[in-house]
């Protein structure tokens, strides 16, 4: 299954710190078949280096009738 939802777990193991991560949605956060349900939009970059992944989530935020997202100190707008 899915969640729609954007969210990070980590959790140290003796193999070293392991994450998971659920990687928002692209979707209408108001579908014909839902009520308000507790959806977020967003994306997930990565950067994968030799020895592990470097997962960023980035939320996108309502501003009026756009969205927005901020990434390494810069806003970007849809």
């Amino acid at each position: 299954g899915h969640t729609h939802r954007g969210g990070v777990t980590y959790a140290r193991t003796r193999h070293g710190l392991v994450a998971a991560y659920e990687g928002f949605c692209l979707c209408s956060l108001e579908p014909q078949y839902a009520i308000h349900p507790d959806w977020q939009n967003g994306i997930i970059l990565a950067t994968v280096f030799d020895t592990f992944v470097n997962a960023e989530p980035i939320p996108f935020y309502p501003n009026g009738d756009r969205l927005i997202a901020v990434w390494r100190d810069k806003v970007y707008q849809a």
